[in-house]
């Protein structure tokens, strides 16, 4: 992990890169699993007037991100996310509107994620979402048959179906599921959980899709008796 601080990984860039589309510069962010604090630092990069609250279970991991990472959006928690998730609640005192968990979710305990996702609901807003990335179910179970050493202790496959289950107790939904490009095809999940999917009749499109648009619809006016005649009365007219 500390090759990760001295030259960076691709992976980590790339999730990142997708907790990156939803944060905010107010934003209140909970990332869980955050070892050595590297995703945790450039979320703190993005953030000014929001906060990161950052938790791992091992000690020098904390120490490290502590001594490593000086930024006064971010607190570094040490505490075991199954066992200790009040300490979470007494820390942050308020609703995150992002969770992040990148390459976390695998090494949970099996039979503790309906709780796990119970508590995250408790902790998060009601528009908030939870960021994850994790080894593809074909990957892990690859390493099962042909690499097991590289496999850790608590080395979960995870399925999107059993997710989608587990994050309901949470009442999170499937936003988006993605096998992102790195260096092997269909190794990594990428996968956005959210509160509020509810419909929003209000266009959300840039300024310069507007103009877009408007301009196609000045077009399709210009050109609409031609269309008109072409398509439907010639046709019907012979």
């Amino acid at each position: 992990m500390l090759s990760y601080r001295l030259y960076g990984n691709p992976r980590i860039d790339k999730a990142v890169e997708l907790i990156g589309q939803y944060t905010r510069p107010d934003s209140k962010v909970l990332d869980i699993g955050c070892g050595i604090g590297l995703v945790s630092e450039k979320i703190g990069a993005k953030i000014k007037t929001g906060h990161v609250w950052a938790c791992d279970i091992a000690d020098q991991n904390i120490a490290y991100a502590q001594q490593t990472v000086i930024d006064e959006n971010i607190t570094f928690l040490k505490v075991d996310i199954i066992n200790e998730f009040k300490k979470i609640e007494d820390t942050i005192q308020k609703p995150v509107d992002l969770v992040s968990m990148v390459d976390v979710i695998e090494h949970l305990p099996p039979n503790h994620y309906e709780t796990f996702f119970s508590n995250l609901g408790r902790v998060t807003a009601g528009d908030a979402v939870v960021v994850l990335t994790y080894p593809s179910p074909e990957y892990q179970r690859y390493l099962h048959l042909h690499n097991p050493d590289e496999l850790q202790v608590i080395d979960e496959t995870i399925e999107i179906g059993d997710l989608i289950q587990w994050a309901a107790h949470g009442n999170f939904k499937l936003q988006y599921f993605s096998y992102p490009d790195l260096d092997r095809k269909n190794q990594y999940v990428h996968c956005v959980l959210a509160k509020d999917l509810a419909y929003d009749e209000v266009p959300r499109i840039s300024f310069k899709e507007q103009v877009k648009r408007y301009g196609i619809k000045a077009k399709n006016k210009l050109i609409m008796p031609i269309l008109k005649y072409k398509y439907i009365k010639k046709p019907f007219n012979q």
